[in-house]
């Protein structure tokens, strides 16, 4: 697994070089755990390419949080990270707003512990899909405000976010 996103990140590190619309975005948000009950603050940091005003590519990682249920006497966590690559088309407003829509495939791995010192370890790759909005403030600097699911498995995870896009 490590080796194809070294590869894949370095292919997306290539075309940034070359291209002007290139932008990293790190993101605060919430994520909820379809039928589970439970939600948690995730982080991400998205490395990007737009190769023109429509259509781009992001690599990202995302850590969507621990959970905590109490059972019994015992406290069980689950932990949800991965890289996702994504497809993104940008429909430009005005000069400032993009809205945005991007379907990927995500690379995770997750961790269950019940409490009592047994850990079950689990991963794939899943279907994640998102929309969203980029207001740009700056000529460099942007605010993100995205939605986006993420399968896992018989599992759902959604996230809200608010991400901070700097151009380069």
């Amino acid at each position: 697994m490590f080796k194809k996103l070294v590869i894949a990140s370095s292919l997306i590190a290539f075309a940034t070089v070359a291209s002007a619309d290139s932008y990293l975005r790190a993101s605060i948000g919430q994520t909820d755990y379809e039928n589970w009950g439970f939600e948690d603050t995730s982080y991400g940091v998205t490395i990007a390419d737009k190769y023109n005003d429509y259509v781009g590519v992001e690599l990202s990682y995302y850590d969507l949080g621990s959970l905590e249920r109490r059972v019994s006497s015992t406290v069980q966590t689950f932990d949800v990270e991965g890289f996702n690559l994504a497809v993104v088309g940008f429909i430009p407003l005005n000069s400032q707003l993009d809205l945005f829509g991007k379907l990927g495939v995500f690379n995770w791995d997750s961790s269950l512990n019940d409490g009592a010192g047994s850990s079950i370890r689990k991963d794939g790759h899943d279907v994640s899909a998102g929309i969203g909005a980029v207001y740009r403030v700056g000529e460099y600097i942007g605010l993100a405000l995205e939605y986006q699911r993420f399968e896992l498995d018989s599992l759902s995870a959604d996230t809200i976010s608010l991400g901070l896009n700097i151009k380069f």
